[in-house]
């Protein structure tokens, strides 16, 4: 069984496997991660999952600081009438202001995007 933990959203999902899964498991999750490593300008792939799993598929930017966005696009998750969602919004800026703009506007002040410290550390 292998629980992967939804931190933000969610809590644990778990999937049952058996030994004979374990090395392409392995491999598959190696070749994620270093496409996502090797990435300069992620797409965005909609699918089920955004709007049921993932927490910026299902927010806006509403009553935030960062000015939510309304303006329409072929595919856009949400009505033309409403506010794109983060994900749609983040994947606008980053098409028509760049990664390291986008990066420098949303980063949370006295956090580094490069550098991952577990919740509840204090390193």
């Amino acid at each position: 069984m292998i629980s992967i933990d939804f931190i933000n959203d969610g809590g644990a999902f778990t999937i049952c496997f058996d030994k004979s899964d374990l090395f392409k498991t392995e491999i598959m999750l190696k070749n994620k991660f270093e496409t996502i490593k090797n990435t300069q300008k992620p797409q965005l792939n909609k699918s089920w999952k955004c709007t049921k799993l993932c927490h910026f598929g299902k927010t806006t930017f509403e009553n935030t600081s960062v000015t939510p966005l309304k303006e329409y696009r072929d595919n856009q998750l949400i009505p033309k009438d409403k506010c794109m969602t983060k994900c749609e919004q983040v994947k606008h800026d980053i098409d028509t202001k760049g990664t390291e703009t986008v990066i420098d506007e949303y980063q949370t002040p006295g956090y580094s995007i490069g550098h991952y410290k577990a919740p509840g550390s204090t390193a």
